[in-house]
């Protein structure tokens, strides 16, 4: 009983079963190989110290001794026939990056590096222009922000939230710009979405519902509904509304990201258990369907909220928290920073407490909550990138706790710099986690999407720490970390997902990060292939609806990828799900509307790292 979803009483999971069986087989067959030689580790050299000079940025890892590369965090065990200073970049070790459309006999040029900086740390400005940039450049209304202050056409009078007054709202805007959601420009539609999510998602309470049923007449109030993974998705808001900050500083927006902050705050303030986030909280004195468990604030509010978090609830809130932090942190009140560092450390000080197991106030461990990076020496693939990404963030954006940094810090030495837990040599292992993708360990698209946005962040990170310390970023990291990206990618090249096909083209837009990831000899296709992948992005954009209403229907699986406007209209975040299906309408449209965070987490992406050319 339950041995496939815990590990209690000495029961082994179905997952950690596969892998310790897979494991010995590859420990086995490498024995046989290897018998002839043995290879140890080199002995580790003198580990950084860090020098927590600026409060804001957080304690930062300085090696006296290191290398112009950057600190000597850890590398793999060094192959026959290879330095410890040469990346290992076998052909077998990555993919090919071959676009399944790439035909095209004429290779594109790929100039070298640009050597130029002012500065030896990473370039000042990360946008110049870069040979993954898009052939041909977009109209200037894919580019241009909106208004501040935005407010549509036929705005609905104060107290109406019908959904008559919305989809009237929504008319005039088509008609503004011609006939269909396609004409809208993207920049006006960014806008309109982030309106309708202030306006009939955001609750008194500064949680953004993800979804809402409109009243029938004016003058009652949107109804808040239950949803699995309310807090997951405003780690997404939270994550979208950054980019949208560094590339506007519009004061509205940064209204907003502290309001989320807030509201992810009361998702740890119900469970009463120091950094465990409930997945939905609402205000009401009943249960509402999984939202089941009661808390009362200290004012006398009644709130009933769904525990059990997930992977994915933690991936999604610390990767919020550390892209707010990287992005904004200079500009946010002291308060909210601070609070922001303090609930994301108590998020990973749980897991730390716990040996990587989210575990409930009663002690009884979540269904789908078990991180652990490591059996033995052996990494966990998709935990390994989950887990290390929350540990780098904690240790770079450290709160008031000393304890707890400590705790991160430790952690994080031995994540990445004793068994850099995100890769490992395909001749070592039977299952090596950069390739979790195409593993037996994720569940389709919503797994791929969590695993390549943790393993987008901790590359993030390091650039950050980078940037910080005037140091040039870590090739050997930028390579290991980077190829679960590619590996994803890869994977995923067919479904038309704009989030990660704009994450990857975002850091591969830096010469310097494009040349430590991708291997000479596969950057032809790499380029062909991000071409590829960057209009089929900017495609998705252009058609996303901005209507979000629930209409009834079946979906359909097909053969051939399908454009966003073809799919469910009010999926609850479209790049979590697959492209090779569509929505095959049978019945009226409901009053059941859902947010547009999907939308605004690629575009705003897309903007912040002027994917779409500037």
């Amino acid at each position: 009983m339950g041995s496939a979803k815990r590990y209690q009483g000495g029961f082994l999971s179905r997952d950690r079963a596969v892998l310790t069986m897979l494991t010995m087989v590859g420990m086995l067959a490498h024995s046989a190989l290897r018998s002839h030689a043995d290879n140890p580790r080199p002995p580790s050299r003198r580990a950084p110290v860090p020098d927590q000079r600026s409060d804001d940025d957080g304690p930062v890892l300085i090696d006296p001794n290191a290398p112009k590369d950057g600190p000597d965090l850890g590398s793999p065990a060094v192959p026959p026939g290879r330095s410890r200073s040469t990346p290992f970049r076998p052909g077998a070790a990555g993919p090919s990056f071959e676009s399944i459309d790439s035909n095209d006999p004429t290779e594109p040029t790929v100039p070298e590096p640009d050597r130029n900086r002012s500065s030896p740390g990473f370039p000042r400005d990360p946008f110049r222009p870069h040979p993954l940039a898009p052939r041909t450049a977009p109209p200037e209304t894919l580019r241009n922000p909106g208004p501040r202050g935005y407010l549509p056409p036929q705005v609905p009078p104060e107290g109406d939230y019908s959904m008559a007054s919305l989809q009237r709202c929504q008319d005039a805007l088509r008609r503004r710009y011609g006939a269909t959601d396609r004409d809208i420009p993207p920049a006006e539609k960014a806008e309109f979405l982030q309106w309708v999510l202030t306006r009939y998602h955001k609750a008194p309470y500064h949680l953004v519902h993800h979804s809402v049923n409109l009243p029938d007449e004016p003058g009652l109030p949107p109804e808040y509904t239950f949803g699995d993974d309310v807090s997951t998705w405003n780690g997404a808001l939270l994550a979208a509304m950054s980019y949208k900050y560094a590339v506007t500083r519009d004061p509205e927006t940064l209204a907003l990201i502290i309001e989320i902050v807030d509201g992810l705050h009361l998702c740890q303030q119900v469970t009463g258990r120091r950094g465990l986030p409930a997945r939905c909280v609402l205000q009401s004195d009943v249960p509402v369907l999984r939202a089941n468990r009661k808390y009362v604030a200290p004012d006398g509010t009644p709130f009933h909220y769904r525990s059990d978090a997930a992977k994915g609830t933690f991936n999604q809130i610390v990767a919020g928290y550390a892209l707010m932090l990287m992005l904004v942190s200079d500009d946010l009140p002291p308060e909210t920073r601070d609070r922001a560092r303090h609930d994301m450390s108590e998020m990973v000080t749980h897991l730390l407490d716990h040996k990587f197991r989210i575990t409930e106030a009663d002690g009884k461990k979540t269904s789908y909550g078990d991180l652990t990076p490591l059996i033995g020496p052996i990494s966990v693939p998709f935990n390994a990138q989950l887990a290390y990404m929350m540990v780098a963030s904690a240790y770079q954006f450290p709160g008031q706790d000393a304890v707890a940094w400590k705790m991160a810090r430790t952690e994080f030495k031995r994540l990445r710099q004793d068994h850099h837990v995100y890769f490992e040599d395909p001749l070592r292992v039977a299952i090596t986690p950069q390739q979790a993708a195409g593993g037996p360990f994720v569940k389709g698209m919503n797994d791929r999407n969590h695993v390549m946005t943790a393993s987008y962040v901790g590359l993030m990170l390091e650039l950050d720490a980078a940037r910080k310390m005037s140091r040039l970023p870590d090739r050997q990291f930028l390579f290991e970390l980077g190829q679960t990206m590619a590996w994803t990618i890869q994977q995923i090249q067919s479904d038309r997902n704009a989030l990660c096909n704009f994450e990857w083209a975002g850091l591969l837009r830096d010469p310097y990060v494009f040349e430590s990831i991708v291997p000479a000899a596969q950057r032809p296709n790499a380029l062909r292939q991000l071409d590829r992948l960057v209009s089929e992005g900017i495609e998705q954009i252009r058609r996303a609806p901005i209507e979000r209403f629930y209409r009834t229907g079946q979906k359909v699986e097909t053969r051939e990828p399908q454009w966003i406007d073809a799919q469910r209209p009010d999926e609850v975040y479209c790049w979590k799900v697959g492209a090779m299906n569509r929505w095959e309408i049978t019945g009226p449209t409901t009053n059941h509307l859902s947010f547009g965070t999907d939308y605004l987490h690629a575009y705003w992406l897309m903007r912040y790292f002027r994917i779409a050319g500037e």
